[in-house]
């Protein structure tokens, strides 16, 4: 046996429903989601931020910690802030000894890469046939 749902206030401009509670749950839930989206939407926007801020860090971490002249630099804006220059000397030196080495490895990769391009050519003869030519 089925009950019948008998409403007391039908109005069929509203489309047949008159329970006023339906009508407020509805509303409030839907006041409820309406507060939550923005609130959820920042919270997800700031976790993403969060992960790759915390990413970044830990990149730049890295770097720092196996780049020699990051790590002279620092050494020297720290000698600078607390130790009033007392090791600025050395430290000049240091980074005068890494900016030559920078240079001759530099100057040693153009080098070849000039050579390399001399040297050897490659031409495409036919159908996916490589010759190497001088």
């Amino acid at each position: 046996m089925v009950m019948q749902i008998k409403q007391t206030f039908e109005s069929p401009t509203k489309g047949g429903f008159s329970d006023t509670r339906l009508r407020l749950f509805i509303f409030m839930f839907m006041t409820i989601g309406l507060l939550l989206t923005p609130a959820l939407g920042i919270l997800a926007a700031f976790s993403i931020v969060m992960l790759f801020g915390i990413f970044t860090a830990f990149k730049i971490a890295e770097f720092q910690s196996t780049n020699s002249r990051s790590i002279w630099l620092h050494r020297q804006a720290m000698d600078r802030m607390y130790g009033y220059s007392k090791n600025a000397e050395y430290i000049s030196r240091r980074l005068a000894d890494l900016d030559r080495r920078d240079a001759r490895i530099n100057a040693k990769q153009v080098k070849h890469v000039v050579l390399a391009k001399n040297e050897k050519r490659i031409e495409i003869s036919g159908n996916l046939n490589l010759v190497l030519s001088r």
